[in-house]
C-alpha cells in the first residue's frame, strides 16, 4: 500500500484520457479565457500525442465561443481569446 503512488497516478491519467473524449474535462484545466493553442496543449498532454490543428478545431468547435478579447504576448499578432460555451 505504501508504494502504490505510481499506480494511482497511472489510473488517473488513463481515466482522464478516456473522459476527455466524452466530457468537457479539459475546460476545467484552463482559465475563463484561453487561446486555442493553450487548449490544444492540454488535450495533447492528456492524450500523450500531437493533434493536427484542423482536426482539433473540429473536435472543440461547438464547445468554444470566440470573444473580442486579444492576448498580446510580444512581437506576434495578438491571439484571439475564447471561452467555454456552457450548454
Amino acid at each position: 500500500m505504501a508504494f502504490d503512488h505510481g499506480a494511482i497516478i497511472a489510473t488517473g491519467i488513463n481515466r482522464m484520457r478516456n473522459k476527455i473524449a466524452y466530457t468537457d474535462i479539459a475546460f476545467n484545466l484552463v482559465g475563463e479565457y484561453f487561446t486555442l493553442g493553450q487548449l490544444q496543449q492540454i488535450y495533447e498532454v492528456i492524450l500523450g500525442k500531437k493533434l493536427l490543428d484542423p482536426a482539433f478545431r473540429r473536435i472543440i468547435a461547438d464547445k468554444v465561443e470566440k470573444t473580442d478579447i486579444h492576448q498580446n504576448t510580444g512581437g506576434h499578432r495578438p491571439s484571439v481569446l475564447y471561452k467555454y460555451k456552457n450548454k
